[in-house]
């Protein structure tokens, strides 16, 4: 195996993650070592903003110093990891040349694809190089500060705290990127490398990218793979051989962009049709895959008489969020220390100290309050920019019957207080978390609640917790109300009841 050729062949020879377990586990936990890392300096370099707002303005004028030098910083975490994976390679049985790393990065060009070059300018076509020539037409590189944080060189206003730590973040994400790129380009094993996404949903674009695996830096791969969109959170994983990575699976991104190109081919002909049309029907066709899925085909308005089709309207994409929700996946640039801290605890248990309190009559005790204030902040910053429904495990006694067969004969349009936060999912039956104890699960029934547009609520998967992910949960804000509009009975026989949400006044 040392030394063949066939350990770089894309017909499948050399080593496998497949056929060396302990490769794949060394590897898994190199890449998740690398994220972490990544991560904590995001979350360092946020603190560090913040910091300097708290200082009263004293300290931002360095501001730009310091993310260049936490770029820097991801850079060089990026040279670190990719000597980690070659020599793990190596170390199983893979012959790889020598290999000097080039250079070093460059914040000021990564700022310039970060604010997505010169495009959202008054000099399209303006390049790099001349724009650190001076001959930028009036241009200087610091003015990609705010285009990077707003998407456009008329926004005269003073950047926000929030948008420098949006900026922040996506510096380190894109250095991180770009310095694994050049590495693979310039290495002469010519390794291969995959776009891999993170979170629980990804965009048309990059689900389309991440499905071509493990590919060669060839001049067509290092064209739209080397592009990235604002706020893109994928990363590059770099391969000496055939790899399997955990959590990291192409083939349904694959079959999504085959299914689109097909669908092209019967209507307009093989090749007639640019890869904006291929995005365009995998948003059609993409369901919950992608974030940016198209609207959808059926108002929830139009099911209340029939609250049955809901089970057809659950969100297809996290798009029905705000962009300030999705932004919390991670808990990424943008939030602070008290608020990181809070959405994990509540992901790891807190939830039932703190909904016990608020359920309970009388005044909040110090600990409780703080910690529910904190959570109200969070939840406060994002809002539904479309209605969709989710779905929760509720006790039936909640809406004051004592079987769910008696909410068959309810009249609709009772409202029922509920004091606390609700975690709920998109999941259309629920998450069960009775965690096998009978008689707890023969007292709950499956709600399904309509979210209108407009309200504030909070997407939780990919936080780290001990809850673990894949729960899709979406947490509603404290002190809100179900108008109960209907119940039916489900393709199993089992009764579910059909909720509207209505937001507390004056809650956030």
């Amino acid at each position: 195996m040392a030394g063949s050729s066939d350990a770089f062949s894309p017909e499948g020879g050399g080593l496998s993650t497949s056929s060396d377990p302990g490769l794949r586990r060394e590897l898994d936990a190199a890449w998740r070592e690398y994220q972490d890392e990544l991560q904590n300096l995001a979350d360092e370099l946020s603190e560090e903003i913040e910091q300097a707002y708290d200082a009263g303005g004293i300290h931002r004028q360095d501001i730009p110093y310091l993310i260049r030098e936490e770029t820097r910083a991801a850079g060089q975490l990026a040279d670190n990891y990719y000597d980690t994976v070659r020599s793990l390679w190596q170390k199983h049985g893979v012959d790889l040349p020598g290999f000097e790393h080039p250079g070093t990065i460059d914040p000021d060009r990564t700022l310039y694809r970060v604010a997505g070059g010169s495009t959202n300018t008054d000099e399209p076509g303006l390049t790099f190089t001349e724009l650190m020539n001076g001959q930028g037409h009036g241009l200087a590189i610091d003015d990609f500060w705010r285009i990077a944080a707003s998407g456009s060189a008329h926004d005269g206003g003073a950047m926000s705290m929030e948008d420098w730590q949006q900026v922040a973040g996506d510096m380190i994400r894109q250095g991180a990127r770009d310095r694994t790129q050049t590495l693979v380009r310039r290495d002469p094993a010519k390794p291969r490398y995959a776009r891999v996404p993170r979170g629980a949903v990804t965009c048309a674009f990059c689900t389309m990218l991440a499905g071509r695996g493990f590919v060669y830096w060839t001049a067509q791969s290092a064209g739209l793979g080397s592009t990235y969109h604002r706020h893109c959170d994928c990363m590059i994983e770099p391969s000496f051989g055939k790899q399997e990575l955990s959590g990291y699976d192409p083939d349904p991104y694959q079959r999504l962009y085959t299914a689109a190109r097909s669908r092209l081919d019967a209507e307009r002909g093989a090749g007639n049709y640019s890869y904006k049309d291929i995005l365009s029907v995998m948003r059609r066709i993409g369901g919950g895959m992608v974030t940016d899925a198209a609207p959808l085909a059926q108002d929830a308005s139009d099911a209340l008489s029939d609250p049955t089709s809901w089970v057809g309207i659950t969100p297809r994409s996290l798009r029905h969020l705000s962009a300030r929700a999705d932004d919390l996946e991670g808990l990424r640039s943008g939030f602070t220390r008290a608020q990181r801290s809070a959405v994990r605890r509540w992901k790891s248990g807190s939830f039932k100290r703190i909904n016990a309190a608020l359920f309970a009559d009388g005044e909040l005790p110090q600990g409780v309050a703080e910690e529910a204030s904190v959570l109200d902040s969070v939840i406060g910053r994002s809002r539904t920019i479309q209605q969709f429904s989710v779905s929760r495990y509720m006790r039936f006694d909640t809406f004051g019957v004592t079987s769910p067969e008696e909410l068959l004969n309810k009249e609709d349009g009772e409202t029922f207080d509920v004091p606390g936060f609700m975690s709920t999912t998109l999941k259309k039956d629920g998450v069960d978390i009775s965690h096998g104890q009978q008689d707890a699960a023969q007292e709950k029934m499956v709600v399904r609640i309509l979210v209108p547009q407009n309200t504030h609520c909070l997407y939780l998967e990919g936080v780290k917790s001990d809850k673990g992910e894949g729960q899709l949960e979406i947490l509603l804000p404290r002190g809100g109300s179900l108008e109960f509009l209907g119940a039916a009975t489900d393709e199993k026989g089992d009764i579910i009841a059909y909720t509207r949400f209505r937001e507390g006044v004056g809650k956030l």
